[in-house]
């Protein structure tokens, strides 16, 4: 059996293939991240919910939002800082 996150995004799949709920939340969210800096925590809550559309990944929804602004302050800081000397 071939394990596809996409579609089979559930805590018992994970379990299968050995991902926890909080590893693989925290490593999308920082993945997110780096790909898009400045989503709105709406934007965040409709790609998690694209990404983990079990309801049992659903109370993962505030360590994967923590996650990704936790991975965006370090750049958006440098954004802000190199703004400013402009």
């Amino acid at each position: 059996m071939t394990f596809d996150i996409l579609r089979d995004a559930s805590p018992e799949d994970c379990l299968t293939v050995a991902l926890d709920c909080q590893t693989c939340t925290q490593r999308a969210a920082r993945d997110l991240a780096a790909l898009c800096v400045n989503l709105s925590a709406t934007g965040i809550e409709s790609v998690f919910g694209r990404m983990y559309p079990s309801p049992g990944c659903a109370e993962m929804l505030p360590t994967f939002v923590q996650a990704y602004f936790e991975a965006t302050e370090p750049v958006l800081l440098i954004l802000l800082a190199a703004a400013a000397a402009a």
